[in-house]
Parts: structure tokens; C-alpha cells; sequence
């Protein structure tokens, strides 16, 4: 009989130290994500080709020896969405940006801290806020150069989303010697509301910390496919963005303007 109790208390022993060291075996535990909100900043470039544009006026060569000025590059940016590691996307900010042409340094606002592989966001304005007379009080949307009519807002085909203006050699064979011809491309209205998804590129956002997210925005990109010595060198009206070939094809172009600052 002490025999049969001594056993059972072996076997009790033995499940006790198996049920112990199981419990201290280690187990792979997902890294947490930062917790928390940080602050998405934006630092967007203006530039033509390889240039950043500093100085209005200023001739600027692009690749290829066509030279150019310019006089006015702005627009809006919206909708602007995270997209998280799992592909998953996280909505920002509801923030109209006016990108100007001057001004590099933009603060999106509060984003739950996390890491991320890239960024998606509207170039123009929803198709809402577009047909909505902005209040007087709003220094982003209250814009009479960014809207197509300073006098009918609505009826005049709401705002432009990206208005590109200077000066450019128009001819076959580009040369220091040529004129340099006005251009004016002020694209909008619904049709027009490009979306930007940009390329994976890895950033984190930590509680209570600022991050920047560098871009160069390239107008010389909007050329392309544009014969500019035919005539194509305004869109200036609603009207025009809706009969003209030429102002689809530089809306079909804004994609392409958006790169990261390497």
C-alpha cells in the first residue's frame, strides 16, 4: 500500500514540473504596434523635371534643352489615405490641402501611430465639396484664382484642381533662341479628380511624434503627350476641360507628377 501511494505521488511530482516548465517555455509574440497618435507632416517640392522651382519667372532647362518659366503652380490635395502593412487601409486626416507653389512644409494632422508602406490621396477636391459655395471664412477653399468663375462659383463649374501657368519653348527642336510662349492648364470639375497611389516606401508613426513624408511634385510631367506647337497651351474654363482632348490627356498626366524625394 505505501508502495501504490509513494507511485502516485512520483507521478503527481512528474505533472507538476511538465505543466512548470511548459509554462516557461518561450513563445514568439507579435511585436506590438506603436500605440497612440502621431502627427503626418508633408513636405511637397515643386519642380519641372530635375529643377525645383524657387523663383517665379525664372528659366528653368528641362531635360532635352526645352527651357521654361513659371508663373504659377498650385493644387489641391484630398482624400488622403495610409496604407498599413497588411495592405489595410487607415483614412487620414479629412483635410483639404492647397498646395502653393512657394510653400514646401504642410501639417496634415493626427494619425494613429503604426507602421505603414505607403500613401494614397486625391489630387482635386470630392465631387461634394466641388459643387458647395465654400464659406468666406475658409482660406483653403475660399479661393477665387482656384475656382473657374470668381463670380458663379457653382454655375461657373467650382474649383481648379491644378492650375500650371508660364512660358515655354513650343518648338519642334528646343533652342536657347526660341520665344517663349504663354501656357495656361487649369484642370478641374468632377471628371478630373485624379487619384495618386503612391509606391510602397516603409515609414512609422510614433505616439505624440512628428513624421514627414517628402514628395516632388514634377509639372513638367503634365507635357506629356502634348503637342505644343498646335495650340495646346490653354485650358482655362469648365468648358474647355469638358470638350478639349488635350485637357484629358494632362489630367490623365497627374499621376505621374508625384514622386518621393529619394
Amino acid at each position: 500500500m505505501k508502495n501504490i501511494n509513494k507511485s502516485h505521488i512520483i507521478l503527481l511530482l512528474a505533472i507538476g514540473l511538465m505543466i512548470v516548465f511548459s509554462s516557461c517555455v518561450s513563445k514568439d509574440v507579435p511585436t506590438p504596434a506603436p500605440a497612440g497618435n502621431g502627427i503626418l507632416l508633408f513636405r511637397l517640392h515643386t519642380n519641372v523635371d530635375t529643377s525645383e522651382v524657387k523663383v517665379p519667372g525664372q528659366v528653368y532647362t528641362m531635360t532635352g534643352g526645352r527651357r521654361i518659366t513659371v508663373s504659377k503652380a498650385q493644387l489641391y490635395i484630398s482624400g488622403i489615405q495610409l496604407v498599413q502593412t497588411n495592405e489595410l487601409l487607415l483614412p487620414g486626416p479629412a483635410i483639404n490641402v492647397l498646395k502653393l507653389q512657394q510653400q514646401n512644409e504642410y501639417t496634415i494632422g493626427s494619425v494613429a501611430a503604426g507602421n505603414y508602406v505607403s500613401l494614397n490621396f486625391n489630387v482635386g477636391l470630392s465631387a461634394a465639396t466641388n459643387g458647395t459655395m465654400p464659406s468666406s471664412s475658409d482660406s483653403i477653399l475660399y479661393r477665387k484664382d482656384m475656382w473657374f468663375d470668381s463670380t458663379a462659383f457653382v454655375n461657373g463649374g467650382g474649383f481648379v484642381f491644378v492650375d500650371f501657368e508660364g512660358t515655354i519653348d513650343t518648338a519642334v527642336t528646343p533652342s536657347p533662341g526660341n520665344a517663349l510662349i504663354p501656357f495656361a492648364y487649369r484642370i478641374g470639375t468632377n471628371t478630373f479628380l485624379e487619384r495618386i497611389n503612391m509606391p510602397n516606401k516603409n515609414f512609422t508613426v510614433l505616439a505624440n511624434q512628428p513624421v514627414e513624408v517628402n514628395m516632388i511634385i514634377d509639372y513638367s510631367k503634365l507635357f506629356n503627350g502634348i503637342q505644343l506647337n498646335n495650340g495646346s497651351l490653354s485650358v482655362t474654363t469648365s468648358a474647355e476641360n469638358n470638350s478639349w482632348s488635350w485637357a484629358a490627356q494632362i489630367a490623365n498626366n497627374i499621376p505621374g507628377m508625384f514622386r518621393y524625394e529619394q
